[in-house]
């Protein structure tokens, strides 16, 4: 059975798609997992929608908060603005 949020995520990619916008999903990765394989780690999740991984780094974390920092809400910004522009 599809996961419920991969179903919310494809109702919203179609009415971007029926509006003229992009669609993308874009996933910040657990601090204590930068590189998820999402297959393995969330299976059933993503099969017909591909994610886009923010490669955030641990310098991107506050630590101790296990949450982004200053710069990994600037840089997690900037990328969105890239995949707009694309």
């Amino acid at each position: 059975e599809t996961p419920v949020v991969e179903q919310y995520l494809e109702e919203i990619q179609e009415l971007a798609q029926a509006n003229g916008s992009f669609f993308h999903c874009a996933v910040i990765p657990d601090l204590r997992d930068l590189e998820p394989d999402f297959a393995r780690d969330y299976p059933g999740l993503f099969t017909r929608i591909e994610p886009k991984l923010v490669p955030i780094t641990e310098d991107h974390y506050n630590l101790e908060e296990e949450h982004l920092n200053i710069s990994g809400h600037e840089f997690y910004g900037e990328y969105l603005m890239g995949l707009m522009e694309k």
